[in-house]
């Protein structure tokens, strides 16, 4: 199969890494913040921050775990009492985060939410990059909880991915590139930084147009 080269604008990106940072930094009122988990705090965030200059954006939500504790105390509280909340069985789903903050939001663009195992990642970023239209740019979220030694670690990037240039937009290429790389996160938020010249995952890398 021939090589696919994708060229698009990063305009912009937000991460956060600590779920109390981006509570504090949320705008809204505590009722609602209360009914978001601290995977959702981290995913809002980093929404809130793109998703502020741009109209009714198209999102592409990615998280391989996504409310996978929420869904645990749910089967502990069905096998205790043989029914569940109805509010909690709601924020459970995988793509509660999205769907609920383009409620919030009043975003009426379509959004998608994918889980793709040790994938999710590449194959979701691919999916925001295809879904960029001519004048419609799209906000890729990456959201996941990380576990190291028993240490949970949470981890969320927003990026918006563009068509056409605006402001201090990079220009960069996603060429098809099969390889054994395992996702590693603070890669790509060091790409994202300009640290780096280039950043491999396991179906592409990315790099900067000169």
């Amino acid at each position: 199969m021939e090589n696919q080269n994708l060229e698009f604008y990063l305009c912009k990106f937000s991460s956060s890494s600590s779920p109390d940072e981006a509570s504090n930094s949320l705008l809204l009122p505590p009722l609602l913040k209360r009914k978001l988990s601290r995977l959702d705090k981290m995913a809002f965030y980093t929404l809130q921050e793109c998703a502020s200059e741009i109209e009714n954006p198209q999102i592409i939500f990615a998280s391989r775990w996504g409310e996978f504790d929420r869904l645990l105390k749910l089967i502990s509280q069905y096998k205790a009492d043989n029914e569940v909340s109805p509010n909690a069985f709601s924020s459970s789903v995988h793509n509660f985060p999205v769907s609920y903050f383009s409620i919030l939001n009043k975003i009426t663009s379509a959004y998608s939410s994918l889980a793709s195992g040790k994938d999710t990642f590449s194959l979701g970023f691919i999916s925001a990059i295809a879904s960029i239209g001519p004048n419609s740019p799209v906000i890729f979220n990456y959201s996941d909880v990380f576990s190291y030694n028993g240490v949970e670690e949470y981890k969320s990037v927003s990026c918006v991915l563009s068509s056409f240039s605006s402001g201090s937009a990079r220009h960069l290429i996603l060429k098809q590139a099969f390889s054994s790389a395992l996702f590693d996160y603070q890669d790509f938020i060091s790409f994202l930084e300009g640290k780096t010249s280039h950043f491999v995952s396991k179906y592409f890398t990315l790099e900067e147009v000169k």
